[in-house]
């Protein structure tokens, strides 16, 4: 887990992600999909998504990418 975002809880924001898990299954979907961290700037899940990217704590191109690209995925 390499990253320049010193600001973000890396570990903290993976297991909120992770405990989502046995709500979203009372409704027949899936969880994250996995206990572990992903690769850097490798987005994992399909109902629940979590990344990490290697720029600066801010709100970029990349995660505006991320969130369009999960949203289309979630209707389709």
């Amino acid at each position: 887990m390499l990253t320049a975002d010193q600001w973000s809880d890396l570990k903290g924001e993976l297991l909120g992600a992770l405990h989502t898990k046995p709500v979203y299954q009372l409704y027949g979907k899936a969880g994250l999909g996995t206990t572990s961290f992903p690769a850097v700037d490798k987005p994992i899940g399909k109902t629940v998504r979590y990344y990490d990217r290697t720029e600066k704590h801010d709100v970029t191109d990349y995660d505006w990418e991320q969130y369009l690209r999960f949203a289309d995925e979630l209707v389709r």
